[in-house]
């Protein structure tokens, strides 16, 4: 990876109820502490319902338009609910709803798809003027953009001729992340590193601690906003208490958090918390059939498909000419159910994928576009078993992974 690979990483953008052992320092402790016992609302920066809204009726920011009016514009949901295969909510509105867990009221500021570093800096700028003023106040910000830097680069892209800068890992990144922020805004002023560090040391000093999601990327990456000023980093754990394959790991994330959301089917919606009450009402959700509740309990050796031998000489001969992405054949399969042994085994699957897929279940939903990402078990019986929750309840109708949904609610059990 180059230097200029390495700043390519700066520029993207990325789209959580159980707490581990905190090893934050008292000072940071305290902080949250402070923030979870106020009573003032959240600022939750996200990606929220703005793009193409000037065809509604109501405000030009969208502060002011009809329920009814968001539901028909379906630009920018990526997030499915009820597991029938339609995205049924923005990444922000599931954000807020996991905020609001803690018993918390927000206020919601809207990131209008991927925003560069600089376009960042002018977002939050205002913002931290605001709160400086008075004019505004927060008891924290929860922020979940992601810059994934690869802790294994520093070294050989920044600091390659520099005998005194060490190799950088998981366990020394926040000693050495100064020293590399300088470097990055020395070479590249125009990318506003050292603006964003100076209004996150406003916040900081303001008294607004800002919560940020590690990132998605595994635990080699480590997520730019995690090395700013007042920063409070949560990295993922399933409902077992595992800690997420895909999360961030290393010595700015303090705390962890169930990073897996998996909504319950109740009356009159879905149960995002385990409550039993609905937090996403029936007439948000596209209502289709749930992929889950057609394989629950359906027999594996029945419903199972064998990956077709052309498809395997296929994917191996493209592989062996070379220029395809990781994990292409996960993507390109058919539809079908297939075994997790199999599926893992083929040409292009990182071992990433293979110690994440396996840790998931015994078999994997592939469905029209992308990877599998339903996950079944099966039981004793024979049958397949979606249980990701591990309660054995029937009602789960899919699995919402994320270090994005970890943080929301740092304050949930705090």
């Amino acid at each position: 990876m180059t230097l200029q690979s390495t700043l390519t990483l700066l520029t993207l953008l990325s789209i959580g109820l159980f707490s581990t052992g905190v090893s934050a320092n008292p000072l940071e402790a305290e902080r949250l502490g402070k923030a979870c016992q106020s009573t003032l609302p959240v600022l939750v920066i996200d990606t929220f319902p703005q793009a193409d809204l000037g065809n509604l009726e109501g405000s030009p920011d969208g502060s002011s338009i009809d329920e009814s009016a968001l539901l028909t514009n379906p630009k920018g949901r990526i997030v499915d609910i009820d597991g029938d295969g339609t995205p049924d909510l923005f990444h922000g509105e599931l954000v807020e709803l996991l905020v609001q867990q803690s018993g918390h009221t927000t206020k919601r500021l809207n990131l209008d798809g991927s925003l560069s570093l600089p376009e960042l800096a002018e977002v939050l700028t205002p913002v931290v003027q605001s709160i400086e003023s008075g004019k505004e106040k927060y008891s924290r910000i929860n922020f979940s953009q992601e810059n994934p830097l690869k802790l294994s680069a520093f070294k050989t892209d920044l600091f390659p001729n520099d005998p005194t800068f060490p190799e950088i890992t998981a366990a020394n990144i926040r000693a050495h992340s100064y020293r590399i922020l300088e470097h990055l805004w020395t070479e590249r002023e125009d990318l506003k590193v050292k603006e964003l560090y100076e209004l996150f040391g406003r916040l900081e000093k303001a008294g607004v601690p800002v919560v940020v999601a590690g990132g998605n990327f595994g635990p080699g990456f480590v997520n730019l906003f995690s090395m700013m000023p007042g920063v409070l980093t949560v990295g993922s754990m399933d409902h077992k208490s595992r800690k997420l394959l895909t999360s961030a790991d290393n010595d700015y994330v303090r705390w962890w958090k169930t990073g897996v959301v998996v909504p319950e089917e109740v009356s009159d919606g879905m149960d995002l918390n385990g409550d039993q009450k609905p937090d996403v009402l029936t007439h948000k959700l596209s209502r289709g059939t749930s992929i889950v509740k057609l394989y629950n309990g359906k027999l594996a050796k029945s419903t199972v498909s064998s990956i077709a031998e052309d498809f395997i000489q296929w994917i191996t001969r493209a592989a062996g000419i070379g220029g395809l992405v990781p994990n292409a054949a996960l993507n390109v399969i058919d539809e079908g159910l297939y075994e997790v042994k199999g599926l893992v085994e083929l040409p292009t699957v990182t071992p990433g994928t293979v110690r994440l897929f396996t840790s998931l279940g015994t078999y994997a939903l592939k469905r029209k576009d992308g990877p599998p990402r339903i996950f079944f078990d099966e039981k004793s019986d024979g049958t397949l078993l979606f249980d990701p929750k591990g309660t054995g309840s029937d009602k789960q109708r899919t699995r919402i992974p994320g270090t994005s949904f970890a943080a929301p609610i740092i304050c949930v059990g705090v």
